[in-house]
């Protein structure tokens, strides 16, 4: 009789050793930083950076961006063929979607102000959600406008707007922004896929 209690117990014991099934990761998504003309090299990056970092994320797989930023360099992201392009590295990494992260406004502005200079930088992020078999649209999300200054003194040499730590910190910050936007049009387009398999 004691055998018999002992077994059930045992069972229980052994099946929480056991590894967990993966949760399906629904849809598979490639960002990636398109069109050439409005790109900020860095925003691909922080924007998923920040999606990772929101609670509860995400209904949906990511594609690691070593081999999206390798692909951008090779494909031509210039205007209207930008959304074929990413669909192409989208697909051509196993993703469904491709995700176009753009900077339409990147703006830095200098002006010589005695001791140095007064450098100002205007931030605006959106993002384009794509299709990836059929390179078209899906749905889009934009962030607020960000403004910033700082002051610089003497005649350093500036460096180029995409590194210059001001601009990186509103990409940052617009990034932030658009994270929850982004998210909740993935997530949403997740279930519908998990919804038709």
């Amino acid at each position: 009789m004691r055998r018999w209690f002992c077994f059930p117990l045992l069972l229980a014991l052994l099946s929480g050793c056991l590894p967990a099934s993966a949760p399906d990761p629904g849809l598979e998504v490639a960002i990636v930083n398109a069109p050439a003309g409005e790109r900020a090299p860095f925003l691909a990056e922080r924007l998923q950076e920040e999606i990772l970092g929101l609670p509860g994320c995400c209904s949906f797989g990511l594609i690691r961006p070593a081999p999206l930023r390798f692909q951008e360099t090779h494909r031509d992201m210039f205007g209207s063929r930008a959304a074929p392009a990413a669909a192409s590295i989208a697909r051509s990494l196993g993703a469904e979607v491709a995700v176009m992260a753009a900077a339409p406004r990147f703006e830095r502005s200098v002006e010589r102000v005695r001791g140095g200079r007064h450098v100002t930088g205007v931030v605006r992020v959106n993002a384009t959600v794509i299709d990836a078999s059929t390179g078209m649209p899906l749905g889009s999300a934009g962030s607020l406008t960000f403004r910033g200054a700082r002051f610089v003194p003497g005649d350093r040499p500036l460096p180029e707007p995409d590194e210059d730590p001001l601009m990186i910190a509103l990409t940052e910050e617009a990034a932030r922004d658009l994270a929850p936007q982004l998210t909740a049009l993935l997530s949403g387009l997740s279930r519908e896929s998990g919804s038709v398999r």
